[in-house]
């Protein structure tokens, strides 16, 4: 693609996007969407990349590409309500990121909790947040404590069934914000 861009030939970008397409992975829809910063990457490359990120959450969360990403980039796939991922696997990858970031000398208290504002903390597993989330010590006992009350507010009854025993209720699929940002 890059070689067709710089040739300025629309055919071969044509194929090569054509191409791209079929070949999306978890290795490399990430390193396509960032090279959309540098090239003209048609518009249907990047739907189904975005689709792809929705539908692989989880997968693309802890790939190594995720850690190479800018800080927008983050920000637009943790942020996106579409996601299907689980929000313990956000954030771990967020602290990744940071991690990373930092390393490269581009990482800051700053960035981390403007990140961590993007999480659904209470759609978090009560166990995580009170022991990873506590322990990584990003976020304050206070934060900690309005996400347990807030899952005690929202957590949907279990259904009487009838009989003697009680339905759980189905998992959530996409991500839904709660009220931490």
């Amino acid at each position: 693609v890059a070689a067709a861009h710089f040739l300025q030939d629309v055919e071969l970008q044509l194929k090569c996007t054509a191409f791209l397409q079929n070949q999306i992975s978890v290795g490399n829809v990430l390193t396509i969407l960032e090279a959309r910063n540098r090239l003209e990457i048609d518009d249907q490359l990047i739907t189904a990349c975005t689709t792809f990120v929705r539908m692989n959450g989880d997968a693309v969360l802890q790939s190594e590409s995720f850690t190479t990403l800018t800080e927008g980039d983050v920000v637009k796939i943790i942020s996106d309500e579409h996601l299907h991922a689980d929000e313990e696997k956000v954030f771990e990858a967020v602290l990744s990121w940071n991690k990373a970031a930092v390393a490269r000398g581009q990482g800051s208290t700053l960035i981390l909790n403007n990140m961590l504002s993007y999480l659904r903390l209470a759609e978090m597993d009560h166990v995580f947040l009170s022991n990873r989330v506590k322990d990584a010590g990003v976020l304050s006992n206070d934060v900690i404590i309005a996400a347990m009350a807030t899952m005690l507010d929202t957590r949907p009854k279990r259904a009487f069934d009838g009989e003697s025993s009680f339905q759980k209720p189905a998992k959530k699929h996409c991500r839904h914000r709660i009220g931490y940002a």
